[in-house]
């Protein structure tokens, strides 16, 4: 059992169970079940009942490639600014109905993106 901050200021037990790599003995998957926090959550919410049932809800996180004392690829962690990326002082979050800042969005493409729709098809 680990303690989770479900929302700020409040922590929960949340059970998990984590699988280690016989070989190297490095952590290679964690499965958290928030299953009682999340029906408890949306019996919370007024009209849940007309809501899906949750049967079950996992995070199911896997490593790979893990190691230790292997270098690091030069660049790995370096910014490579984008066409639109501007040099600024100070990092500053837009208010969401700042016009100037949406102004500046129209006619720049969409950052590419990708994933897989329910039925793990990728998406197109």
């Amino acid at each position: 059992m680990i303690t989770f901050e479900w929302s700020p200021g409040q922590t929960i037990p949340l059970p998990f169970d984590a699988w280690f790599n016989e070989a190297s003995g490095l952590l290679e998957e964690i499965r958290y079940d928030h299953t009682a926090q999340i029906k408890e959550r949306l019996a919370a919410i007024p009209n849940a009942q007309s809501m899906p049932r949750i049967q079950k809800y996992v995070m199911h996180l896997r490593f790979e490639k893990i190691g230790l004392g292997a270098p690091l690829a030069d660049g790995l962690f370096t910014f490579k600014p984008g066409p639109y990326d501007d040099k600024v002082a100070e990092f500053k979050v837009p208010a969401p109905n700042d016009e100037g800042f949406q102004r500046k969005l129209i006619g720049r493409p969409a950052p590419p993106f990708s994933g897989r729709i329910l039925k793990e098809k990728p998406s197109a």
